[in-house]
């Protein structure tokens, strides 16, 4: 089963030397999708990493440009990654054992919000744990892409 990992990133140049090796030691594909408003060499780094590097526009929220994030992905399996969140406690071998099994279409995960400088990441309520998923089958007449976001007054 081949494990695609793909990120939406912006401004990360400094952040992605750090982050995206561990990235490479659990997935089999690696997907770099840009922003087009990004205004450092966010690119040209990621390109170190991996040959699967898009760019995209700038549409506001991420959850826009999943659909398209996904078309890039080769994997029976994707796995949806942030460049400002930690890895700790994901490995190959846990994440094998649950894409091999049969009824799993996802699985959620706890989000860990990196602190500056990338060393620590948040720990206390609301922000963690938050659940996301981030491990899926990759198909798609089961995932459903927002076309807007409500967001509640406060």
């Amino acid at each position: 089963m081949k494990l695609t990992g793909v990120m939406l990133t912006i401004n990360s140049e400094r952040r992605l030397p750090a982050f995206l090796p561990s990235v490479k030691n659990i997935v089999d594909e690696l997907v770099i999708v840009v922003d087009g408003a990004s205004q450092d060499n966010t690119y040209e780094v990621a390109k170190h990493y991996t040959q699967c590097v898009y760019k995209t526009q700038h549409k506001g929220y991420p959850e826009f440009r999943l659909k398209e994030m996904l078309a890039y992905c080769d994997g029976e399996w994707i796995l949806l990654i942030s460049d400002d969140e930690s890895l700790i406690g994901w490995d190959k071998r846990r994440l094998t054992a649950i894409m091999s099994y049969k009824n799993i279409t996802h699985c959620y995960f706890p989000r860990k919000w990196l602190i500056p400088l990338g060393d620590r990441f948040i720990s206390t309520w609301p922000w963690f744990p938050d659940w996301h998923p981030r491990l899926f089958r990759n198909l798609p007449g089961i995932i459903e892409f927002p076309t807007h976001l409500l967001i509640s007054p406060k």
